[in-house]
């Protein structure tokens, strides 16, 4: 919904479904505020004024001396707090989506009308704080990576529409920054219906297993360099390409979009680091998105493989050797008495054992192993960082040099966030019940649960978040100023933002 003033097109805070200037693609990915795409002749000036009979405040322009209503606490509450609470508890247990729908009893008609609703607010909410948040930090590193999930197809003949995502989370606490896919919507008008449609009719075999991250980037480059096309990637059959919500896209046109999407959320002039799953279409969505912030070398981007490594293999043991034989449990119950920071802990626990310069890009990559802090022993990795841009490219590094140190930066508590949160949704919405559900119905199921997923995990029993990978130590992030269970403190945290 658009809402601004005529006579001088200032716009309150309003929820509406927008378009990116840059790239139409990102009306499928991005709830944005209206305020953030219209153009303002002079920068608003809003105050508030008084509150409707039924208690919802409103604010009035002082340009033009229009007056709108923010959000009502009370009313919201009423309406959607039932399900939030039921969505919670269902996901704190560890119980499927289907355990809390059946307590509320609820009509589809009624449900969806709600979840729309609720999937906005905590959209907006989440934006809110990400805002705030992200300010604080001195250096954000995040990592993207792709996965494939089903919906209901719609059309007749075909069983699913295979869906290429791509999540992209902080490096340092695992929240779920960004979450795309590449259906674009019949409502969205673009070329890209034609252009840039999903035409290939096989999946890419996986990799021979191996245990070497060198090998793995090896493999991986083999198979980029045998397409017809770098971006040329089969993610699934043709009978699971089509979509009676729209066009199921290349990999790559969403791959930009998820990218420009990304560079709108994050703030300007911040350093940053980010991580990208090996495929060369990726970096090249990056590098062009981020080509400016690239130039200056105050954005930096980098290929990762992590493998995990049992704690009982030669190489853990060398290094237990090389650390007064200490036990990995004492170790990680040393560091969890000490309270200290698992990323300053990471240092530590990081030994360079190799570099080797892989590919027709002549890329350089260092191998690691790393033994990560758990709450439940130790998980030990092996990981392979190829770096892509910076001074770094084509330095020849030693043990204690820049590259090392930004092993520790880029994965400070854990290699594979996307795995945690995907795992943890298949089991919340598992893909059978999600193959029964339209596009637009997972997307809302998926944006509420990026919410529970970042603000509502508790810790369990064990210390562990429910859900989540129990040989992950959480790492703290700066606290919300509202309470995240409550709608109500949801829309007054919405309402006490600055209006733009």
């Amino acid at each position: 919904m658009h809402l601004h003033w005529p006579r001088c097109r200032c716009t309150p805070q309003r929820f509406a479904f927008e378009a990116n200037a840059k790239d139409v693609h990102h009306a499928n990915f991005a709830t944005k505020l209206a305020s953030q795409t219209l153009t303002k002749q002079e920068p608003a000036r809003w105050i508030k004024y008084g509150h409707t009979s039924s208690g919802t405040p409103r604010v009035r322009c002082l340009q033009c001396l229009g007056v709108t209503s923010l959000l009502n606490p009370l009313s919201l509450s009423r309406s959607l707090q039932p399900l939030l609470t039921a969505l919670l508890v269902a996901f704190r247990n560890n119980e499927p989506l289907e355990t809390a729908l059946t307590s509320l009893s609820l009509s589809n008609k009624v449900l969806y009308e709600k979840l729309g609703k609720l999937q906005q607010l905590l959209e907006h909410a989440s934006r809110c704080y990400e805002r705030q948040w992200f300010s604080t930090l001195p250096t954000i590193t995040i990592q993207t990576h792709s996965t494939v999930s089903h919906c209901r197809s719609g059309l007749q003949g075909y069983d699913s529409t295979a869906c290429w995502y791509l999540s992209t989370a902080e490096s340092r606490t695992g929240y779920q920054i960004l979450i795309s896919d590449n259906l674009l919507l019949n409502n969205v008008r673009s070329d890209a219906h034609q252009t840039g449609r999903y035409l290939l009719d096989y999946v890419e075999p996986d990799m021979a297993a191996t245990q070497s991250v060198f090998e793995k980037a090896r493999l991986t480059y083999e198979r980029i360099m045998s397409r017809s096309q770098f971006d040329q990637r089969g993610y699934c059959l043709q009978q699971h390409a089509a979509s009676k919500e729209g066009t199921v896209l290349r990999p790559v046109y969403s791959a930009h979009a998820h990218m420009q999407t990304l560079q709108a959320l994050l703030p300007p002039n911040k350093p940053l680091a980010l991580v990208l799953e090996h495929e060369s279409f990726l970096r090249g969505a990056a590098i062009t998105t981020f080509a400016e912030s690239v130039r200056l070398q105050t954005t930096q981007l980098y290929y990762l493989h992590a493998l995990p490594r049992s704690i009982h293999s030669e190489a853990t043991k060398h290094y237990l050797a090389n650390n007064n034989q200490q036990p990995v449990n004492k170790l990680v119950s040393d560091i969890q008495q000490s309270n200290l920071h698992p990323i300053n802990v990471q240092q530590s626990n990081l030994q360079q054992s190799d570099k080797q310069i892989l590919s027709w890009w002549q890329e350089s990559w260092h191998q690691y192993d790393h033994y990560f802090p758990a709450k439940s022993g130790s998980t030990a990795w092996s990981l392979g960082i190829g770096v892509l841009t910076g001074k770094t490219a084509n330095e020849k590094t030693t043990k204690g040099t820049a590259t090392e140190q930004l092993a520790s930066l880029l994965v400070p508590t854990h290699p594979k966030w996307h795995e945690d949160f995907w795992s943890t949704f298949e089991q919340w919405l598992p893909e059978q019940q999600r193959r029964r559900l339209s596009h637009q119905r997972v997307s809302q199921w998926l944006g509420i649960f990026r919410y529970l997923y970042n603000f509502c995990q508790q810790p369990a029993s064990n210390g562990a978040a429910p859900g989540s990978n129990n040989h992950v130590v959480p790492a703290t992030r700066t606290k919300p100023t509202f309470e995240p269970t409550h709608i109500a403190s949801i829309a007054e945290y919405i309402n006490s933002q600055p209006l733009k």
